[in-house]
């Protein structure tokens, strides 16, 4: 019995040993592992370098556990998977002694000439930049993001181009200053040939690279408040474009090491005895590329090739210990004409959100547009909302040659004026209408003004009202002439002549309601010779 209880004392006794001798290698094989991964840990490429937080801001990453983390960097740096089949070389030439090229023909002051390697498909492009791999965990497939060859010349490439990039960067005024604008304002001014003046233009705001706007004129203005884009024109909001690109790339920083974005080197060029470093950006947010030249000389950025539009910057300014664009000569490359512009920039002039908010559109009074309905015509017994009125959409007409009288904004303008005047006043029926309203232009012409004054417009509608009742149609005309500030038909032009539309329809609903009137009339008095005889 006592031999029985000294041999389990002996076994718990090597149980226990056992298990701190398990703990202890478990906690070293922990603590070792860890300092190998961090030895053998992969450099990882980043489409762009992680520059102030609150300036950027890119969209949070999901959060996923160490574990796999690990066995996806683990993963990374065993694996190297092939290219793919189908994937098409790109050409690159050695980065050294490389000469200047014969570009082809392009009018002179629109900058480099583009040569067949310059613009590459965009996923052709792309193929030389990412290898696909897809990793086995825990049965299944997943997709990690690729290694990037720094010792390739492709690596060798795009190290050029940020070397380039880092070397303008210094040129403006430095990283840190670029970092510090939280806001710009462009103020453009373009050159009037014929008047030799300098004219005012649009006015550009960016706010932190969320927001934008662009002012084009007194009436019309477009951007982005950083959820929607959305366009104004005379008061109305129209089908916007998609301004986020505009918003996101609102300066160097971000349109040369943003996030998504890749730059390479592609060669030097020469132009009018200069040489210049062409640099390919790839932007894989947007899905665009242009090519960029930096002069070797003050390393500044040059000139940009993009959907054959080129921009040459053909002076700096100092604004704010930050050269900034002032001079820019803007053209195509299938057109001759060059336009030349000035840019006086604003940096940090405290914009605010709200400047950037969606507009509202322009309202009316009820009461002052019901007062025009019926200036002529009585309210019916229900109300205004009892008139039941259909509208028509406007029809801009034809002239001899089959061409439309009004351009499509105008015509936009004219009808939805008019739409929604009716809509303030509740006069517009839902379901069963009794009257039936349509315009129609009859003629539109502009001719210049007498003495060198303001040219004047003419336009002639024909206003058509129909009652689905039976009472019959009444057709009248508006002609109006006017002396033109801008556009042929503004906002003030458009409001007058829809009120005149609806005046003329108020003259026809009277004609037609006295119609009925006269139609009834006999029917309910008494005629002379039975009144006679009564008395």
């Amino acid at each position: 019995m006592i031999r029985s209880l000294r041999n389990r004392r002996v076994l718990l006794c090597l149980l226990a040993s056992l298990a701190v001798h398990m703990l202890f290698l478990w906690a070293y094989q922990r603590w070792a592992a860890e300092s190998v991964l961090r030895v053998l840990r992969p450099a990882r490429f980043e489409l762009a370098p992680s520059l102030e937080p609150q300036r950027f801001e890119p969209a949070p990453r999901a959060t996923v556990p160490d574990v796999v983390m690990e066995q996806l960097r683990l993963a990374e740096l065993m694996m190297e998977a092939p290219l793919p089949e189908d994937a098409v070389a790109v050409p690159s030439p050695g980065l050294e002694g490389l000469a200047p090229e014969p570009g082809l023909e392009a009018d002179p002051g629109l900058g480099p000439a583009l040569l067949p390697g310059d613009t590459l498909s965009y996923d052709s492009a792309l193929t030389d930049l990412y290898r696909r791999k897809l990793v086995e965990l825990h049965g299944r497939r997943v997709r990690v993001l690729p290694l990037a060859d720094t010792t390739s010349e492709a690596g060798r490439r795009r190290t050029r181009a940020r070397r380039i990039i880092d070397r303008a960067i210094e040129a403006m005024g430095g990283l840190e200053r670029l970092q510090a604008i939280r806001d710009k304002r462009i103020r453009v001014e373009r050159w009037n040939h014929q008047r030799q003046i300098w004219e005012p233009g649009v006015v550009r705001s960016y706010l932190r690279g969320r927001r934008y706007r662009v002012d084009i004129g007194p009436a019309e203005a477009r951007g982005y408040d950083g959820m929607q884009s959305w366009y104004l024109r005379y008061g109305l909001l129209l089908p916007p474009g998609d301004e986020r690109h505009n918003a996101e790339r609102w300066d160097f920083l971000t349109r040369f090491r943003g996030d998504g974005v890749i730059v390479e080197y592609v060669g030097r060029r020469e132009m009018r005895f200069r040489t210049l470093e062409a640099v390919r950006v790839i932007d894989t947010k947007f899905g665009r590329q242009r090519l960029a030249y930096f002069d070797p000389g003050d390393s500044l950025l040059h000139t940009e090739v993009e959907r054959g539009r080129t921009t040459t910057y053909r002076q700096y300014r100092e604004t704010g210990g930050v050269l900034t664009p002032f001079e820019v000569l803007i053209g195509r490359l299938s057109s001759p004409r060059v336009t030349r512009y000035r840019w006086h920039t604003e940096l940090n002039a405290g914009l605010t959100a709200d400047l950037f908010e969606v507009p509202q559109p322009v309202s009316w009074e009820p009461e002052a547009v019901r007062m025009v309905i019926f200036e002529h015509a009585p309210v019916p017994p229900g109300g205004p909302a009892a008139l039941s009125l259909r509208l028509e959409e406007l029809d801009p007409g034809v002239d001899l040659e089959g061409r439309a009288w009004l351009d499509p904004l105008a015509t936009n303008l004219l009808r939805t004026y008019m739409k929604r005047k009716l809509e303030a006043a509740g006069v517009l029926a839902e379901a069963e209408p009794d009257w039936r309203l349509s315009f129609r232009v009859e003629g539109f012409w502009v001719v210049s003004g007498l003495d060198g004054g303001p040219p004047v417009a003419t336009i002639v509608i024909a206003v058509r009202l129909q009652s689905l009742t039976g009472e019959g149609l009444w057709e009248g005309e508006v002609k109006d002439r006017w002396r033109v500030r801008g556009a042929a038909i503004d906002d003030q032009a458009a409001d007058h002549l829809t009120f005149e539309g609806i005046s003329r329809a108020s003259a026809g609903l009277k004609a037609l309601l006295d119609a009925r009137t006269a139609v009834a009339q006999p029917a309910s008095t008494p005629s002379a010779g039975s009144s006679s005889g009564s008395e």
